[in-house]
Parts: structure tokens; C-alpha cells; sequence
């Protein structure tokens, strides 16, 4: 029996933030990659497909958000 394998493409923004930890009060800085894929599932809130174009949109829209978080450093953020 043969399964079929579709890949889709995924798409990838980084995000670097910098700053002093809220927490301790070093400098620090993180980094994180948001991905999406281009399939049939990822749809926009009217029920279309979303497109390249949107899918990159939607990945800085994430990313400028998370840039726009408090930074604290990962050790900092478990305590």
C-alpha cells in the first residue's frame, strides 16, 4: 500500500528583541522564528485561501506583537 506525502511550502519571519530584563535588569536579547505554511487549511476570516502575500503579512503582524512584549530574560521568565 502506498500513502501520498504532500509538503507544502512554509514560510519563516525572524524576530530579534532587545532590551533590559524587567525581571533583573541586564541587558539582553531573544530571538524567535514564526512559521506558516501555504495549504488548504489556512484560511483568512472570510473562508478564502490565504496567498503568499497574506501569509507574510499575518507573520509581521505576529512578529511586530511579539516584538512588542515586555522582554525579560528565559531565565527570569520561569521564576
Amino acid at each position: 500500500m502506498y500513502r501520498q506525502v504532500i509538503t507544502y511550502d512554509e514560510f519563516s519571519q525572524l524576530a530579534v528583541r532587545k532590551g533590559v530584563c524587567e525581571a533583573c535588569g541586564k541587558r539582553g536579547r531573544r530571538q524567535h522564528t514564526f512559521t506558516m505554511t501555504e495549504n488548504p487549511w489556512n484560511k483568512n476570516s472570510d473562508g478564502s485561501v490565504r496567498t503568499r502575500r497574506e501569509i507574510y503579512a499575518a507573520l509581521r503582524e505576529k512578529a511586530d506583537e511579539w516584538k512588542g512584549e515586555a522582554f525579560v530574560h528565559p531565565g527570569c521568565e520561569s521564576k
